[in-house]
C-alpha cells in the first residue's frame, strides 16, 4: 500500500512557507532601507575625514571641505564651496537619495584638524536616521 501525504497536508505546508516568505521579504525591505541610509551617512563620515586629512597635510596649501547634499557630496578644494578650485572637486554620489539636514558644508583651515565652524549633520530616511556630529575640535562621530 502507497502512502503520501494528503492534499490538506499540502496546502497547510504551502500556507505556512508563504507566511515565512512574506515576513522574510518585509525585514528584508527594511533592512536594506536602513542599510542604504547607513550607507550615506559613512559615505559622508569618509569624505569628512578625507577633506580633514587634506587639510591637516597642507595638500596644495589650501583649505579643504566638504558640500553635504541629498544625493551626493562634493569634497573640494578652497576657503568655501563658492571659492573652490573646480578642477580639484570630487563628487561622491550615494547608493539612493536621503533627507540631510544641519550643517551642508564644513571647512577645514590648511594645517588644520578644527573645522571653521562644527555642528551636527542629520542623514535620514524613512524611519532611519543618522547623526554625524563635527566637533569644534575636529572630532568626527557617528551615531
Amino acid at each position: 500500500m502507497l502512502r503520501g501525504f494528503t492534499l490538506i497536508e499540502i496546502l497547510i505546508v504551502m500556507g505556512i512557507a508563504a507566511i515565512l516568505a512574506g515576513l522574510a521579504a518585509t525585514w528584508s525591505f527594511d533592512y536594506v532601507r536602513s542599510q542604504r541610509v547607513e550607507s550615506a551617512a559613512r559615505f559622508i563620515l569618509a569624505d569628512l575625514t578625507q577633506a580633514q586629512t587634506d587639510a591637516y597635510t597642507q595638500a596644495n596649501d589650501s583649505a579643504h571641505g566638504v558640500l553635504i547634499e541629498s544625493d551626493q557630496t562634493t569634497r573640494f578644494e578652497g576657503d568655501s564651496y563658492a571659492t573652490r578650485t573646480v578642477s580639484a572637486d570630487v563628487v561622491n554620489p550615494y547608493p539612493s537619495p536621503v533627507t540631510v539636514s544641519g550643517l551642508t558644508e564644513v571647512v577645514f583651515p590648511a594645517g588644520a584638524l578644527a573645522p571653521v565652524a562644527g555642528g551636527a549633520i542629520t542623514i535620514s530616511s524613512d524611519d532611519k536616521t543618522f547623526t554625524i556630529t563635527v566637533s569644534d575640535y575636529g572630532l568626527l562621530s557617528i551615531e
